[in-house]
């Protein structure tokens, strides 16, 4: 906190919740002149000597720096949601007819072997362990686009989502 008539000219300050400017005026009995943010009213800050007021200064710089980070987190945001629900429609619809065909697969040695029991289950893991193989090595072979940071990230998501669910 710093009293107001030590304020360089031009800084923001916030007091009470209020935010207003010091400009480089000062009025005839020689209190600074200071204006509110948004509204353009003088700034009195509820006493008759806002000289000796304590303000918070605020950092300009700095603010605009946090505001061209927000900017930067938007895009990102915006290219990330773009790459989950556009690019990645191609990957997906891949996945969704390997998962398809292994479904129709499994249902086929369920009927061919229905009355073996114990004999579905071993064949049905073995072909899940070999298709879960064939899978690994398609993202294997996706990840090594490293001038495609995006299917490589998708990659390595999946794999870790693999990984999860064994």
């Amino acid at each position: 906190m710093i009293k107001l008539g030590e304020l360089e000219p031009g800084t923001l300050f916030k007091k009470n919740g209020t935010y207003a400017i010091k400009s480089e005026y000062r009025n005839t009995k020689g209190t600074c002149e200071s204006y509110i943010i948004g509204t353009g009213e003088m700034f009195w800050g509820g006493t008759g000597n806002p000289n000796a007021l304590k303000v918070e200064p605020i950092n300009f710089e700095g603010l605009i720096e946090q505001v061209e980070k927000i900017e930067i987190l938007e895009k990102e945001k915006e290219t990330f949601r773009r790459m989950i629900t556009e690019d990645l429609k191609p990957v997906n619809v891949l996945l969704e007819k390997e998962n398809q065909k292994l479904r129709e697969e499994i249902q086929q040695y369920k009927s061919k072997y229905e009355n073996t029991g114990s004999m579905f289950g071993r064949q049905a893991q073995r072909t899940l362990i070999d298709e879960n193989k064939k899978l690994r090595e398609a993202l294997e072979e996706i990840s090594k686009y490293d001038h495609d940071p995006y299917a490589r990230r998708f990659a390595l998501f999946a794999q870790r989502a693999l990984e999860d669910n064994q």
